[in-house]
Parts: structure tokens; sequence; C-alpha cells
């Protein structure tokens, strides 16, 4: 759109002039609005009036990407920033050589997270003005943390921000029936932190993930044979999950059995089998075996009766079925009878005999035994 004027001063006619409302450019009268190419200032009595054009003609910044691209007629902008830039300088130029600028150069000390600046053209005219608005955004780094399954917390969890050269510290707490199994670190397990319950990320520089792992609590039981002359399995020091159970199994030698077997320094018996339930705590499970000694039979070595002196018990072994044994106190009492045995070998409990000699009649023979 153009729009002109006739200045006088009296009856003395002055030049005629256009300016274009878009442009804020002045044009002669020999200017219309089909060929502004041809344009020319006019002056006034010798004078030019004043350009009131107040657009930039470049605008820059030395960090990050101006968003969206600089056109002289869009007047906001962003700009983002890594969380270790500090400072940036904002470079603007104006369309017209005589308009002024202000606001732009060097910006420090950017916070954490939005930072506007504006940056302020005023045209020759000394009225007419543009503001341009930068918003230099300065990002943090962020850390996740996350539990991955059950049995067990972080603190804190989820997603934090955090400033260039901060730290922060994570704690974990396992449930009561488990125990922190892994924490990876970017990805990486760390046995530090898994010992220390806890892990500081410092002076931090980039953005990071935690993620911790638990599992059920794990025990050892640790399995020994005393002695020798026999074994035991599964041998050695094996671990076991919270609540599981573990059996063990104890074998003789040939020509040796099982004398006691002491779990948790305690004995429990003789028996060739003993299994942990509801496994809570640590254990130890040892059996010690003995050579099987005792009265033979006349003709030929076929029953043995072991140990000789017995404290607990007495095992009656024959290379033959044994069918029916009785034992008789030294009055000849009859203190045990087994009429049924069908088997080689027999377990007698002979803790309760008072201590004394004893005969055992083994289907017609007879052996002696010295309970202690």
């Amino acid at each position: 759109m153009f729009r002109g004027s006739q200045l006088t001063k009296g009856n003395e006619a002055k030049e005629l002039y256009f300016c274009n409302a878009a442009t804020n450019a002045f044009y002669n009268t020999d200017i219309t609005p089909a060929s502004p190419a041809a344009e020319s200032i006019v002056k006034v009595n010798g004078v030019a009036p004043p350009i009131i054009d107040a657009t930039l003609s470049d605008l820059t910044v030395s960090e990050g990407t101006l968003t969206p691209a600089f056109n002289p007629a869009t007047l906001d902008y962003t700009v983002t920033v890594a969380n270790d830039i500090t400072q940036l300088t904002i470079e603007a130029t104006a369309n017209d050589a005589g308009a002024t600028v202000v606001g732009d150069g060097l910006k420090d000390n950017l916070i954490v997270g939005s930072n506007p600046f504006a940056i302020t053209v005023t045209a020759e005219d000394g009225t007419t003005e543009l503001v341009y608005r930068v918003v230099v955004t300065r990002e943090l780094y962020t850390i996740t943390a996350s539990v991955n399954g059950i049995g067990g917390t972080i603190e804190p969890e989820g997603i934090i921000t955090l400033g260039h050269g901060e730290s922060q510290t994570y704690t974990f707490v396992a449930d009561d029936t488990y125990q922190i199994k892994s924490v990876l670190i970017d990805g990486i397990n760390n046995q530090q932190a898994i010992t220390a319950g806890s892990y500081t990320f410092d002076n931090v520089t980039e953005s990071h993930t935690i993620v911790v792992s638990f599992e059920l609590k794990r025990y050892t039981i640790t399995a020994s044979v005393n002695g020798g002359n026999g074994t035991i399995n599964p041998a050695g020091s094996n671990e076991y999950q919270h609540g599981s159970n573990a059996t063990f199994t104890m074998i003789a030698n040939q020509g040796y059995f099982i004398e006691e077997v002491i779990v948790n320094g305690i004995k429990v018996g003789t028996e060739d089998t003993y299994t942990f339930t509801n496994i809570t705590s640590n254990h130890s499970i040892t059996v010690k075996f003995a050579q099987e000694v005792g009265i033979e039979d006349f003709k030929e070595i076929e029953i043995k009766v072991y140990p000789n002196p017995a404290t607990e018990y007495v095992i009656i072994k024959s290379e033959k079925e044994i069918n029916k044994v009785v034992i008789f106190n030294s009055a000849g009492k009859k203190v045990f009878e087994n009429k049924n045995v069908k088997g080689e070998k027999l377990k007698i409990s002979v803790n309760h005999f008072p201590t004394g000699m004893y005969y055992i009649d083994i289907d017609g023979s007879t052996e002696k035994m010295i309970k202690m």
C-alpha cells in the first residue's frame, strides 16, 4: 500500500513523496505501486525523511541451533544447549545501518532450564521498534533408577534431573527373605555396589541408568567326612535358596558302617540320609564311619555284630538271610525279640539297655554283646 502527500508552506509547493507501508521505504512521484523496483528516497527541502526499518538481517548463536531458522519476519526462537554450556553469544545484525540493536552479545551464567533473552531493534526514527526473543534452554542430566522384578527397593526410584557436576546417592534395601543379586550401572554390574548396598554418581557430566535386581537369600551347607572310609553326597560347600530343602546321602566303604552323623555340631543318629527342610540359615553336616568288627561265628565269617561294645545301637549282619533274633541279658531274661527279620541286616536300638553283657541268638547261633 502506498500513501502520498504534497507538502506546502504558504503558497510554496514542496516535493511529493510516497511511503511503502509494508517495507517503511519512501518513494518519489515517479514510483507507482506497479513498479516498486525503481524506488528512491525523496528528500523534502533537501532532507531525506528517517527510515523506519526495525528488522534484523541476521541472527546467530555461538552454541546450539536457532529454531526455527532465522527469518526477519519471525520474532520468537529457541535454542537448546548441553548442561555443561554456561554461556553463549547472540549476534544480531540490523537490516538498516541507521537502526540500533540492544540485547545481543555474550550471555553468561546460564541457569539450568529456561534462559529468555530479548533483542530490541529500534529504527532510525527512534520510535519504531521490534523485539526478537530467544529462549536458551540449558539441559539437565537425567538418572533413571528402577528395580528389575521383586524382592526389594531402590531409593530414590524413577527419573531425577541433575545439573552439571552434581552428585546423587542411591540405596538398595532387600526384603527380609531376599538379597541383592546385581546392580547395573549403565548396563554394567557393579560388585562394590552389591556389597555396600548403595551407589553414588559423583560429579555428573552425562545421563545414567541404575537397575537393581534381587533374589531369594542363599545359604551354605558344608558337608564333610570325618576320617574317610566312606562318602557324603553332595560334598563340600553348596548354596541353597531360602526356604528350599537339601538331602544328603552317606555311603560307607566295604567293611565299614555309619558310626555317627553330626549336624551343626549335634549328633542326629546313624541314618544313611539326612534332609534339611525350609533352609533359612547356614548349616554343616559331618559323617563318621567305623570298621565292622565283632564276634564271628565259629564255622566261618557269616555273622557280624557291631559296634561291640555298643552304646546306642547294634547292627547284626549276616551273609545269609536272618529270620529270628532274640537278645537275653546276663540273667537269662529276654529283652528283645524279632521273629520276622527276613533280611541280611538288622539294626537294633540298645540305648535303653542297662550296661552289661548280653547274648544274641541269631537263628540258633549265639553271639555276645557288651553294652556300655
